[in-house]
Formats: structure tokens, sequence, C-alpha cells
């Protein structure tokens, strides 16, 4: 008789137990769908989220890339005028360089120039001898090179002219002996003059020998006086132009 009651209390035990299994495993359900429903929360949350900002961060997005070619760009801009910087940098100092050698070459050329002109002042007839070293004179320690080659030119520009015209001088000019004349002077240009003193007892020529220009009296019979006087006449416009036979020689005007 004892038996069913045994029976009855593990039935209620194990039912118990089946009872308890059950809850715990309700429990754990309801735990995992609760986590289910939060992530899924947040999932719709994320998607709400980055509906609302992808807009803004295509924007952005654009914006940057916009900025990133601009970047390009100027990049590829300074580098071009990097390349032109140093281009024109490097014509620069090809130009300084070929200046410079101008410039010595210039110098070098002034310098003979000067030297020559200084030198060959002997060989000119007297007025243009004195023109020539007023004007060189102008050229000091202190002058730049467009100075002094200005004074250059103008010494070729005077002589030029000097050579162009028969021109007549009357000055006084020291002769061989050191001592100074009153002569009445006929140029025909640098090469070759007519010279006399004021009362005709004394005519002559005037040439260039061994880089030196020098007078050569002659005799009457070898230049008339009067000849001279006519010819001074014609250069001072008192007498028409005419033909006059004056003495010259080969060996003189060389």
């Amino acid at each position: 008789m004892k038996t069913p009651k045994k029976i009855t209390l593990v039935l209620l035990i194990a039912t118990a137990c089946l009872f308890e299994s059950r809850a715990s495993t309700i429990k754990d359900y309801q735990s995992l769908v609760d986590k289910w429903l939060n992530l899924h929360k947040q999932r719709n949350q994320l998607i709400a989220d980055w509906q609302s900002q992808k807009p803004l961060l295509e924007q952005r997005l654009r914006l940057l890339n916009i900025e990133k070619q601009r970047l390009k760009e100027k990049l590829a801009q300074s580098k071009q005028h990097n390349d032109e910087v140093s281009e024109r940098r490097n014509q620069i100092l090809r130009a300084q360089s070929k200046l410079e050698s101008e410039q010595h070459e210039l110098a070098l050329w002034l310098e003979q120039s000067i030297s020559y002109a200084h030198s060959h002042i002997t060989s000119l007839p007297p007025p243009l001898a004195n023109t020539w070293r007023q004007s060189l004179l102008q050229i000091t320690d202190a002058s730049t090179d467009s100075e002094t080659l200005e004074v250059l030119l103008l010494l070729q520009s005077k002589r030029q002219a000097f050579n162009q015209r028969i021109s007549f001088e009357k000055s006084k000019i020291m002769l061989a002996k050191g001592q100074y004349v009153l002569l009445e002077q006929i140029y025909i240009g640098e090469k070759l003059a007519y010279v006399s003193t004021p009362d005709g007892a004394q005519t002559g020529i005037g040439f260039v020998a061994n880089n030196q220009w020098q007078w050569q009296w002659q005799l009457n019979n070898e230049m008339p006086y009067a000849d001279f006087v006519k010819a001074k006449a014609m250069l001072q416009h008192r007498q028409e132009a005419d033909f006059i036979a004056l003495p010259v020689t080969l060996e003189q005007t060389q």
C-alpha cells in the first residue's frame, strides 16, 4: 500500500523539475528575444542615422574630391611655375655671363682705343690734334664705360668731319725747333696741308711721315704765295670757287 505514495512523490518531484527547467528555458528565450529586439532597434537606429547623415557625408566627400583636385592643379601649377622660374633663372645666368663677357671685351676694347688715340695724336694736323687732346682729358679713372665710349665716338666724329672738308686756320704753331710761329694753314683732310706766313715770306706743306705730322718749307717758286692767297679767299667765300694747282708729291702724302 506504501508504493503508490512513493511513486506519486517521485512524479511530483519530476514534474517540479520539469516546470523549473521549462521556466529556465522560457527565461533564456525571453532574454534572447530581448537582445534580438535591442539589436534590431540599434540596427534600425544606425540605418536611420546613416540615412540622415548620408547626404551630408556625400556632400563632404564631393567637397573633399574637389579640394583634392584643386590641390593637384595647384601642385601642377607650382611645378610648372618652379620649372619656369628655374628656366628663367638659367636664362638670367646665361645672359649675365654673356653680359660680363661683353663688358670685359668692351673694357679691353676701350683701353686699346684710348691707347691708340693717345699714340695717334702726333700724326694728326695741329687743329685736330688739339681737339683730341682736350677731349681725351675728359676720360678719367672715374669715367664709366659709357662716358669713355662717348668721348671716343666724339673723337671719330670730329676726325670724320675734318676729313670731309677743306678748312682754313690761322694760329701759332710750334715748329721742329721749338719756336711758335703764326701761320696760315689750309687743310685738305688730315693728311695734307698748305701753310704760309701772313706776309707770304715763307710757304710750305704739312704731311704725315713716320707717324708724325711735320711741316716742310718750300721755295716760293714751288708754291707761289698768290696761289695760296687765292685758295684762302675761296675758302673764306671772298672769291668764287676755281681750280688751283698746288704742289704735292706722292712721297709727302704717304
